[in-house]
């Protein structure tokens, strides 16, 4: 390498080994390209969603054992933004990504809403996303056009899904004593595959018709663009290695 002043690698093992003044490492340059294409890139340009205060939020004493997926039924008047500041305190608690989906109806000229999902990694067996993607398709009445040769959805059903995310958490968690043994590539991988867990298992519903998405980290909720979304979870994809997920 005699003349040379900047070695290119993908090998872990030989980043670590040298200066970072001198070598550029492969996927260090793709964990950046992540950075700089999500979230913000992908929101849709509206201001922040606040949750209201006001109104039916969650149930309180009832159980949701009888119901579908553990599902809760909210009262018929309970609005999504009044729901979203109760899956608010729901996400604190659990402490890692999580989603609710929020399932709607029109009835007149009132929104009415018909029940509430809520996911995380520890619930795949109890809950499995196919049985809850499976209620979402119902729910929305999914139905393949053959003249249009594309799916059509009962236009007064709608879903809201609400993602709860933090990738400062994520990277955190990965600095406590016990991952110590990573590298500080590893940490970041580890660190974006568990920012991502929601979308690595429900990334094929992001373009589910009459579907909002909103992504509520550290704080803030903003709703997403579904095209530039999915384009980044295709990429982000072969960047962390998921293997035909979506």
């Amino acid at each position: 390498m005699k003349g040379h002043t900047l070695f290119i690698t993908n090998d872990a093992q030989l980043a670590d080994a040298l200066p970072e003044s001198n070598c550029i490492y492969l996927r260090d340059v793709a964990l950046e390209w992540l950075a700089k294409n999500y979230p913000a890139p992908c929101f849709d340009g509206s201001a922040p969603v606040s949750p209201s205060k006001n109104g039916r939020g969650f149930p309180t004493g009832v159980s949701t054992t009888s119901l579908e997926l553990g599902a809760v039924q909210p009262h018929p008047s309970a609005k999504w933004k009044r729901i979203l500041k109760d899956a608010q305190t729901v996400a604190s608690a659990v402490n890692e990504s999580c989603v609710f989906f929020v399932l709607s109806e029109k009835n007149g000229r009132r929104i009415e809403t018909r029940e509430v999902l809520f996911w995380h990694e520890s619930l795949n067996e109890s809950r499995q996303p196919k049985k809850v993607i499976k209620r979402l398709h119902a729910h929305l009445e999914l139905v393949w056009d053959e003249e249009k040769e594309r799916y059509k959805a009962n236009l007064k059903k709608h879903v809201h899904g609400f993602v709860f995310a933090s990738l400062a958490y994520e990277k955190a968690r990965q600095n406590q004593p016990g991952f110590v043994s990573k590298s500080n590539h590893q940490k970041d991988t580890d660190a974006w595959n568990k920012y991502l867990s929601v979308w690595r298992t429900y990334g094929s519903c992001l373009d589910l018709l009459q579907t909002t998405w909103l992504l509520c980290e550290d704080g803030a909720t903003r709703v997403l663009n579904v095209a530039p979304t999915v384009q980044f979870l295709d990429r982000a994809g072969n960047v962390l290695g998921w293997k035909d997920e979506r």
